[in-house]
């Protein structure tokens, strides 16, 4: 399961074209901040997992600065109820891989000069042994100035 919030987090520092008009985002260097709060429920006893945080940063330009949710599609996932407002852009997402099923909701907002992302995630599922979990995910990225030369 922590491969697909590595790929979701991912989808908010960079993506490609194709949803409507996308939320765009300036080309340059972005940091991205991810935090996942993971909740575990196992015949009545509630654990709550250590908050995982990350911190990576990426070089964007060209199509990669054009936000698209199809995208995050993985196999074993489906997308729906894809919208897009202004510079808000959301979508709910089932997933059904290697025995775990998970669904839930995401949201993306741009900032008005597209220097600035933020994300949330809230997804709630079970293995197919009986373990029942939540994790939230929060995801800021941050446009940090123009890519370096190599």
């Amino acid at each position: 399961m922590r491969s697909f919030f590595v790929t979701l987090a991912t989808f908010l520092l960079g993506g490609s074209p194709g949803f409507a008009d996308g939320l765009q985002i300036k080309p340059g260097q972005w940091q991205r901040d991810t935090s996942v709060t993971t909740t575990l429920a196992v015949a009545g006893d509630v654990t709550t997992l250590p908050v995982d945080t990350s911190v990576a940063g990426e070089c964007l330009s060209g199509t990669e600065t054009v936000i698209d949710p199809r995208d995050l599609v993985q196999e074993g996932c489906t997308l729906s109820d894809i919208t897009q407002s202004g510079r808000v852009l959301s979508f709910k997402m089932a997933c059904d891989q290697a025995g775990v099923f998970m669904d839930g909701t995401m949201k993306i907002t741009a900032n008005a000069d597209g220097s600035q992302l933020d994300g949330a995630i809230a997804l709630s599922g079970s293995h197919e042994n009986g373990v029942a979990m939540t994790s939230n995910v929060i995801i800021r990225s941050r446009w940090i100035g123009d890519c370096s030369a190599p």
